[in-house]
């Protein structure tokens, strides 16, 4: 940690998005019980979430974007658009409910830019052996902010309106853009190419496929992605029909999700330095094996249990998954890479929420979460027996010093720190 935190654009980038998290979070909240204070319709919430995560499926159009341009740059218009954006939302009145779902549409659309880029600059700023403790400080700072952003958006907007909730984002999104600003990393141009933009856009999958690590680690990600996505209405399901408790008693649940993923991002970048990025993935899915178990009994400490190590395994898997990508993904690719990951990732989860939510009203959730363990000990097994196959690439040698783009965009620690001061 603390050789991460000697390097000032680390430290710049990591406090600009820690700012930007916390009031994406607060929103979020807020908009939903906006749109429901609004409405008065549960389906009408559930239509702004979907309109959130549906720009996921234009992935591979904004690693195009990051990958043509400057990343740093990318991000600060991005971050500037998205805060003129949100204060839009100021317009909002009883007979604007559209603007609402417009606005959370474009910044779901815009977070694909800003976390493709992000993991491109942050690839850029960090050695390879400090990229697991960049995305862990990263993940941690997200689950900490799970715990306390959500309450802050909802007593905001219950304390103040809507209005207090948006200017808080639109400020940090200002913020996020500032830390950018006096940022000082070399970058390169991005690389543009004549080529159709379906081709360009495309070639993040395609570096997938033609890398064994890779390519086995993002499948056993998409397809453990199911149970994500099944998890999402299968925990109400736990509250509701085996705890016998209130609706809002997911949030007790939540905490301890939260705490187990701080938990779970403390002790990455260890167990990759020691095992390795597939090692620490397919751990992550093992311990949601033993977790997704605990939750089928009705008995309040059990379910606490599960929870925790639901949390502890999302950031091992995370993590895991997106180290690797950094490391074995050249640069003038970065951005394509993980759009093209995330959307073969967001495809069958965001299936599986629908599916799960018709499957609830007629199966039972001790079935689901059966079927859901099941699911996942296929994905590590997956990885696990792929061992042999991809050992000498365990720990791969970094494609950033052998870039084919026109200039190498890696800086190490020591170069960006010197332009840095």
């Amino acid at each position: 940690m603390r050789e991460l935190l000697r390097i000032r654009s680390a430290r710049l980038y990591l406090s600009g998005q820690a700012l930007s998290m916390f009031g994406d979070n607060a929103l979020w909240i807020a908009a939903a019980v906006w749109v429901k204070s609004l409405t008065g319709s549960t389906s009408m919430t559930g239509l702004l979430i979907l309109t959130m995560a549906a720009p996921q499926l234009l992935g591979p159009l904004a690693g195009v974007l990051v990958d043509r341009f400057r990343r740093r740059t990318v991000l600060i218009v991005a971050n500037c658009l998205c805060a003129a954006t949100v204060l839009s939302l100021l317009l909002v009145d009883g007979h604007r409910l559209w603007l609402i779902f417009l606005v959370m549409g474009v910044l779901g659309a815009a977070s694909t830019v800003l976390s493709s880029g992000g993991s491109a600059l942050l690839a850029t700023i960090l050695p390879d052996d400090l990229l697991p403790t960049g995305n862990s400080v990263l993940r941690g700072t997200r689950e900490g902010l799970r715990l306390i952003a959500p309450l802050t958006g909802a007593s905001l907007f219950a304390a103040f309106g809507s209005s207090a909730v948006v200017i808080l984002d639109g400020a940090t999104f200002v913020a996020a853009g500032g830390t950018l600003v006096v940022m000082r990393v070399h970058e390169s141009p991005g690389v543009k190419s004549d080529r159709r933009w379906r081709t360009e856009a495309a070639a993040g999958a395609r570096h997938i496929a033609r890398t064994a690590a890779l390519r086995q680690i993002v499948l056993s990600y998409g397809l453990s992605s199911i149970t994500l996505g099944l998890s999402e209405g299968v925990l109400y399901a736990v509250v509701d029909d085996g705890l016998h408790r209130p609706p809002d008693f997911v949030g007790v649940l939540t905490v301890a999700m939260g705490a187990g993923g701080i938990l779970g991002s403390l002790v990455a970048p260890t167990v990759i330095r020691r095992l390795g990025e597939t090692e620490l993935t397919a751990g992550g899915m093992l311990i949601l094996c033993l977790g997704l178990p605990l939750q089928a009994a009705p008995w309040l400490p059990s379910v606490l249990v599960g929870e925790l190590a639901f949390g502890v395994s999302l950031p091992c898997i995370t993590i895991g998954v997106f180290s690797l990508l950094q490391r074995s993904t050249p640069n003038h690719l970065q951005g394509r890479v993980y759009s093209a990951c995330e959307m073969l990732n967001g495809i069958p989860q965001i299936t599986a929420i629908g599916v799960g939510a018709m499957l609830l009203a007629v199966v039972d959730y001790r079935i689901l979460l059966a079927l859901m363990t099941a699911n996942v000990a296929l994905a590590a097994a997956y990885l696990l027996t792929r061992r042999p196959q991809q050992a000498g690439q365990a720990h791969l040698p970094t494609q950033h010093g052998h870039d084919p783009a026109p200039a190498p965009l890696l800086a190490t620690a020591e170069d960006t720190e010197g332009r840095a001061c």
